[in-house]
């Protein structure tokens, strides 16, 4: 087997998804995570009007210190504001909107209350504790563009803007295939020699959590024509396939066979630990990964390729993950092939540090389960004298 380097697998895949580019409006307060597909242009300046920043006392000219200066009235938030007279100041609480004349406003832990006048015992700057129509921006700015995950952020900006039903890009749907003699549903007791289908619930776990929400599972014996129509099945029906299991070159591996009579084989084969077997094609239009049966190998492949692959699809503008540095603290095995190792991500005095989970077993969950990220061990890192604490780049996982 020709095995491709990490980066080749993975340029292979981004050159081979392409986004949906569906559009669909969904109601704004469903919209959390979906992937904007229209531009966003301000309606209203923000803050739409002068404002207070703090509690305390709006002053037209800069007050004199230590001298009375008469409180003419209040204003409090989404009341009425009032005229401002030079010499006078008005009491003002947090978003009471000011008069346009407003020099500034004087905190009230700066300010010494008087009865119906205050004595001013620090200084202010112009425009201080003030928060300007427009500061943040105007009417006509380009506040978001496509491709941009709407967080709550994002769902706040829209809100202000009057935006109730934003454009999205429709959300791919998946299909999960997993193989085996051995496999039973979750909620069968398993036979000797068998075992629950974990991978299904595994992929289905991790495609909701990149915001997939149509998922098609199908699971099959070892047996050729079943997989076929399986897949055949599911590229009708859904945008991505993610097989698990019949990845490799065994007698009972009928992953490949499959993909390459009813469709074809962009690559089979990387030289990463775990996940050798990886197999990335297509059946018509629809691409399909074929990931090792074990579960770490599914477990750090998904993160690795499925992933990033599901957010191009949802035409996500920055679909790459997210690589930090960070020291990883562990044992580190002699492979040619790069390792990715499961770690617990700490921060130490404000530095990052990755814990090894120690498994090597490719069967490994417990590691899975309590991993936020996979640290690169490049192959010429294992082979080379060791080094203590060394720097690699660890994948974030949510």
């Amino acid at each position: 087997m020709s095995l491709l380097s990490y980066e080749g697998a993975l340029q292979r895949v981004r050159n081979g998804i392409q986004p949906l580019s569906r559009v669909e409006r969904v109601d704004l307060r469903g919209a959390i995570g979906r992937i904007l597909a229209q531009e966003i242009v301000g309606t209203v300046d923000h803050p739409p009007f002068d404002n207070s920043g703090v509690d305390g006392y709006a002053v037209a000219e800069s007050p004199r210190l230590n001298h009375p200066i008469p409180v003419l009235g209040q204003i409090v938030a989404g009341g009425p504001s009032m005229w401002l007279s030079g010499g006078c100041a008005l009491r003002v609480l947090t978003g009471g909107a000011l008069p346009p004349n407003t020099y500034a406003v004087v905190m009230q832990e700066d300010v010494e209350p008087v009865i119906g006048r205050i004595r001013v015992k620090a200084g202010v700057r112009k425009d201080e504790n003030i928060r300007r129509q427009g500061d943040d921006f105007r009417r006509g700015d380009l506040l978001l563009k496509p491709g941009q995950p709407l967080n709550s952020g994002a769902i706040a900006l829209l809100a202000s803007q009057g935006i109730l039903e934003p454009e999205v890009f429709e959300l791919p749907s998946v299909g999960i295939l997993t193989t085996g003699d051995e496999l039973v549903s979750i909620e069968t007791e398993p036979a000797a020699s068998q075992l629950r289908d974990s991978n299904q619930e595994l992929l289905a776990a991790a495609l909701a959590k990149v915001g997939v929400t149509k998922i098609v599972r199908r699971r099959v014996r070892d047996d050729g024509p079943a997989t076929e129509e399986a897949l055949t099945e599911l590229a009708t029906d859904t945008d991505l396939i993610v097989a698990s299991g019949g990845a490799s070159v065994g007698d009972f591996d009928f992953l490949r066979s499959s993909l390459e009579k009813i469709g074809e084989i962009d690559f089979h084969g990387i030289s990463v630990r775990p996940g050798k077997p990886t197999m990335f094609g297509r059946v018509g239009n629809t691409p399909v990964f074929g990931l090792p049966g074990n579960p770490s190998s599914t477990f750090v492949c998904f993160q690795l390729f499925v992933a990033e692959a599901i957010r191009r699809l949802a035409s996500r503008s920055s679909p790459e993950s997210i690589w930090v540095p960070a020291r990883f603290r562990g044992k580190i095995s002699p492979t040619q092939r790069d390792h990715f190792e499961r770690v617990l991500i700490v921060s130490l005095g404000g530095e990052l540090f990755a814990d090894g989970l120690h498994s090597e077993n490719s069967q490994g969950l417990k590691a899975c389960a309590v991993c936020n990220g996979l640290a690169r061990i490049p192959g010429a890192l294992s082979m080379a004298e060791p080094v203590v604490e060394p720097i690699v780049q660890v994948l974030l996982i949510d």
